[in-house]
């Protein structure tokens, strides 16, 4: 069954109010996911400028999990080869506390369970240049081993050291259990930092955008004991945010601006073929 429009408010409140309960933070940060990745809500971002190759910060601002940030962080093993499987989660913006706290908790459940795997494989590194390819997509499990569910994007990293960032902006998808197709997310930086050890991904940011378009027609299961109970995802953000992006350069607005942190640890049964 599909929710119209004028129930979406009624049902995103009342799933706020029994799904997140005194554990939502007002900025629509799941606790629990929180904890786990070891982040904290209330850490002061430092300033991009005070952070080298982490350019995709913004200055001046909160963000969550910045506390992990190594400075003057060396590899003592080379990524390549390597496979991380994201754990943690936590959508920023589209900036709506209501909207945040249904997406995060469902997300994070998702991840959880196991119904949202999304996983960044290193396929090679260029010494000359001090770029690398990754290879980032949803993925499934079979028998025990990880694969990729559908065809993963490639970006460009430029790594110094531990920091990683994009090299250009990158199309990405995002397929949770909640959704019936996956989540396109368009023009996507993202930058952070591997483990000295290079065994996990304790800290990402990344920025980018949703175009309306792409939302429209992705169907998202807002309450997860009621799964056949959707509401369309263009029409889900725009009950909460209007649309502040202009992602072709027309000067109209045609997507919700989107931003987030993650994390991951190094799997070691992915099979890339």
């Amino acid at each position: 069954m599909r929710l119209t429009l004028t129930t979406i408010f009624f049902v995103a409140f009342s799933f706020v109010f029994w799904g997140c309960g005194d554990d939502t933070t007002s900025s629509g940060t799941d606790t629990n996911t929180a904890a786990d990745s070891g982040s904290s809500a209330d850490v002061v971002a430092p300033d991009q400028t005070a952070v080298s190759g982490l350019a995709c910060l913004p200055a001046g601002v909160t963000i969550s999990g910045t506390e992990t940030i190594v400075e003057d962080c060396s590899l003592d093993s080379s990524p390549v080869g390597k496979s991380y499987l994201v754990d943690s989660l936590l959508v920023t913006e589209p900036a709506n506390d209501a909207l945040l706290s249904q997406l995060n908790t469902l997300w994070a459940s998702d991840i959880e369970s196991g119904k949202l795997i999304l996983i960044f494989h290193i396929v090679e590194r260029d010494n000359d240049t001090g770029t690398s390819t990754i290879l980032v997509g949803s993925g499934k499990m079979e028998n025990d081993i990880y694969t990729w569910e559908g065809e993963p994007a490639t970006v460009s990293l430029s790594v110094s050291q531990c920091n990683y960032e994009t090299s250009e902006p990158a199309n990405l998808t995002l397929a949770p259990a909640s959704v019936n197709k996956p989540i396109v997310m368009t023009d996507v930086d993202v930058c952070g930092q591997f483990s000295a050890d290079a065994t996990r991904l304790p800290f990402s940011f990344l920025a980018g955008s949703i175009r309306e378009a792409d939302a429209s027609g992705v169907e998202v299961s807002i309450n997860p004991d009621a799964p056949d109970f959707t509401v369309d995802l263009a029409e889900l953000l725009g009950s909460f945010v209007d649309l502040d992006t202009d992602t072709d350069g027309d000067g109209s607005a045609d997507a919700w601006a989107l931003k987030g942190t993650l994390t991951g640890q190094e799997i070691t049964n992915f099979n890339a073929n």
